[in-house]
């Protein structure tokens, strides 16, 4: 969902819907009693070029790097907008299970 909307491949009712969409997800699998476990990693803008480098001189792995990896450190902070505006309606009571 971060990439659609921050490169614009979908709109603004599109991506808002996903948070819906995931919330309704996990709660379908608590209720089947699944156990859930979420993770964040954030890396940083150098930490990001740093691999993607190292990618690019590994030739089984430099064929996953577009343009569109190289120019996504230039929206950043569009990224980090939208993981902030992500994370707080993606965590909900269903998905952190019983107390």
């Amino acid at each position: 969902m971060l990439v659609e909307r921050v490169e614009g491949f979908a709109s603004e009712d599109e991506w808002r819907r996903a948070y819906r969409e995931i919330n309704e997800f996990e709660r379908c699998l608590a209720d089947f009693r699944m156990i859930l476990a979420k993770f964040w990693i954030h890396i940083s803008p150098d930490e990001q070029l740093r691999r993607f480098e190292a990618r690019q001189s590994t030739p089984y792995k430099a064929w996953k790097l577009t343009e569109e990896d190289w120019r996504s450190p230039a929206k950043w902070d569009r990224y980090k907008e939208a993981v902030n505006d992500m994370l707080p309606r993606t965590s909900t009571a269903s998905a952190r299970g019983p107390s």
